[in-house]
């Protein structure tokens, strides 16, 4: 779960998705990102 400010900054950064899964899994307080979860696998298996 990413804050928007960083979640509006990354999604369009290619191979940016494995950063956003670690920084879901260091911060588990902050909002969930606006994006469905399928998605955010189908750019970590791009």
């Amino acid at each position: 779960m990413l804050n928007a400010p960083f979640n509006l900054r990354g999604w369009g950064l290619p191979g940016a998705a494995p950063l956003h899964l670690r920084v879901q899994v260091a911060t588990p307080h902050v909002p969930a990102p606006q994006k469905p979860p399928e998605e955010v696998f189908y750019f970590h298996k791009q």
